[in-house]
């Protein structure tokens, strides 16, 4: 739904002689040229006029489609309190109550972006002079930077208008702007812009940690607290272009609340009492945070991501099985099946063509062959007919197939990568330690989130190791990122350490998770500060042109990159065949339990065939042993 925008028009008149000042008509082309040149549709009218002269504006304004409301001087200030729409009014200045109405207004805070004012005026001879009583009259009203007031006065000519910005800062006097010229059929001019901040003084603290505040502007240790010196570099510039110095105020943390109240320690926390304007070190945008300060505008992209390298395949699956899908796998069975099956075949009609003496081959034996020449073992018993030695020479060709395609498969697999981990919840169902940066954000966020993974990450992963352990530095965690298996959180500074530690085939295997869901820093200013626009403009150009992206560049380290994807030698490890000695461990294990079997049943069959001739010949059991019968087979 379309927002109405509301404009208040407000005419500040001197002296009864408004109309013969300007002559009505100009004025009504005033109002209609400043409403449509601010996209305007409804205003207010707040004047001591006759009748006549007020019902003459609103029907020539509503022939522009313009809704003009009329309202007398002492209506309710709280009528015109908005929150996401424009709003006006038109106040005569010769009716009593008209300069304790602009009071009233002024302590409700009208006189900001959402209240467009036009302030009409008799003229004088002397300018310097009308300046002066123009300035001694809106003194007491809060006419600050950022609002939307223009006087308008009559020029030297019959039909010519000036027009006057009018605001304050500070503590300094009001400024009058220099005139505009406007007449009836014109477009309305537009304001000039408000960026000469007459060199003020703005109070602004910096978060200063991990490094001393004599290397802040250091490039050679700008991989300490980078975030806080980029910004106070940026903070700088536009103090440059708009004309303003800053008073520093160092402190040790960024802004969080104290004592679980609604107090903020550090940056925020000065901004939050009024002690300060603007924020030399920007913040992360955080809904907790739009309470206590207001965030003017982006500045640049925040970093607090797992890194890790990406584990070996034998780190996280069985690599023997990967060679081939399951599809192939089965194939390979049922040849090999079939194959066995009609190599049975085959041996048993040569053995009933023969009629020879030769001794039947069982299947216990055909299976062992078969495996045998699958896995190019060979064979000790081969075949005498010419169909069972084509079987055979299709088993050789089919395992020497099979082995070399697994063999080259096996080593490439061995110098692989693993792709599986791609999101928090594969990191934290995998084997990997967790540890973070020690720094107060990555300890508080705990606090603020509810997300199940996250707290997951928090209260199974790094609350149940060693603080020291858990929450680390640059160079530890980054350590221990090279060793493997290992995901650190760390912020871009962390790209300085990888770039002079880690070796071309781990920057080749490094990769990053967003593990926190704002990734945007901005320039922070005091609740209802009337800097807040200058500053964001300025600061979106800032964006706009580049500039910031060379600062970005100039004072953080580029993400590792692979540039050479070739892979060094790395010797095998006990972990790679780990399968492969777990497999000859079950067969081990097995083939003991297949012995123990059959020694029980060679026992038991050896001692039922001894009873069996004991009772045959009827001997008792004293004199066979005696007699010197044994076991036999």
């Amino acid at each position: 739904m379309e927002v109405t925008r509301i404009v208040i028009i407000v005419l500040l008149l001197n002296s009864l002689s408004f109309c013969m000042d300007i002559d009505m008509d100009v004025a009504i082309s005033l109002v209609i040229s400043f409403m449509k040149d601010h996209s305007l549709t409804r205003g207010a009218l707040f004047t001591c006029w006759k009748n006549e002269d007020q019902m003459r504006l609103v029907k020539n304004i509503s022939e522009h489609s313009i809704l003009l409301q009329l309202s007398g001087i002492e209506t309710d200030i709280n009528t015109l309190v908005v929150n996401y729409s424009h709003i006006g009014i038109i106040v005569d200045l010769q009716c009593e109550a008209a300069l304790q109405f602009l009071l009233q207004a002024s302590k409700k805070w009208m006189f900001k972006d959402l209240h467009f004012w036009l302030f009409m005026t008799n003229s004088n001879e002397d300018m310097k002079s009308w300046e002066n009583e123009t300035i001694k009259y809106l003194e007491p009203v809060n006419l600050k930077l950022d609002n939307q007031v223009i006087i308008a006065c009559k020029g030297n000519q019959s039909n010519q208008v000036l027009l006057h910005d009018v605001y304050s800062m500070g503590d300094m006097p009001i400024v009058i702007v220099s005139p505009r010229l406007w007449s009836p059929s014109e477009k309305f001019p537009k304001s000039p812009p408000r960026t000469d901040l007459k060199n003020i003084v703005l109070k602004a603290p910096v978060a200063v940690v991990d490094d001393p505040w004599e290397h802040f502007s250091d490039l050679r240790y700008r991989h300490f607290n980078t975030m806080s010196k980029l910004s106070n570099v940026l903070v700088h510039y536009l103090a440059e272009m708009l004309n303003f110095r800053l008073e520093l105020i160092i402190t040790d943390a960024w802004g969080f609340p104290t004592n679980e109240s609604n107090m903020y320690t550090g940056v925020a926390g000065y901004l939050q009492r009024g002690e300060a304007e603007i924020g030399a070190t920007t913040l992360i945008m955080k809904s907790a945070r739009l309470d206590v300060v207001t965030f003017a505008a982006e500045a640049f992209p925040f970093l607090g991501n797992m890194m890790f390298l990406r584990p070996s395949l034998s780190e996280v699956s069985n690599i023997y099985t990967l060679p081939f899908t399951r599809s192939v796998w089965l194939v390979i069975v049922a040849l090999t099946v079939v194959l066995t099956l009609v190599l049975v075949l085959s041996q048993r009609m040569e053995k009933m063509e023969d009629h020879s003496n030769k001794e039947t081959i069982e299947w216990g034996e055909i299976v062992m062959n078969t495996m045998a020449i699958v896995c190019q073992q060979g064979t000790q018993t081969p075949p005498d007919n010419f169909s069972s030695r084509m079987l055979f020479l299709y088993l050789l060709l089919l395992s020497v197939f099979l082995v070399a395609s697994y063999s080259a498969i096996i080593v490439a697999l061995l110098q692989s990568s693993s792709t599986a981990i791609n999101t928090i919840e594969e990191l934290l169902d995998s084997n990997f330690e967790v540890s973070m940066r020690n720094i107060t954000y990555s300890l508080n966020y705990v606090n603020e989130t509810s997300e199940p993974t996250m707290r997951k990450l928090y209260y199974e992963r790094l609350f149940t190791q060693p603080f020291d352990k858990a929450f680390t530095s640059h160079e530890i965690g980054i350590a221990n990122v090279r060793k493997g298996m290992h995901a650190f959180q760390g912020d871009a500074d962390a790209y300085k350490v990888m770039s002079d530690t880690m070796e071309e085939h781990e920057k080749c295997r490094y990769k990053e998770i967003v593990l926190f869901p704002t990734n945007v820093l901005a320039y922070p200013v005091r609740k209802q500060s009337q800097y807040k626009e200058v500053i964001a403009r300025k600061a979106r150009w800032l964006r706009e042109i580049g500039f910031m992206k060379r600062e970005y560049a100039r004072w953080y380290d580029p993400k590792p990159k692979c540039s050479d994807n070739s892979q060094a030698f790395v010797s095998v490890r006990l972990q790679d065949f780990y399968p492969a000695l777990l497999m000859f461990l079950y067969g081990v294990i097995l083939s003991l339990v297949f012995f123990f079997l059959e020694f029980l049943c060679y026992f038991f069959q050896n001692k039922l065939r001894f009873k069996f001739r004991r009772q045959n010949l009827n001997i008792p059991t004293k004199d066979a042993k005696r007699k010197g019968f044994k076991w036999v087979n």
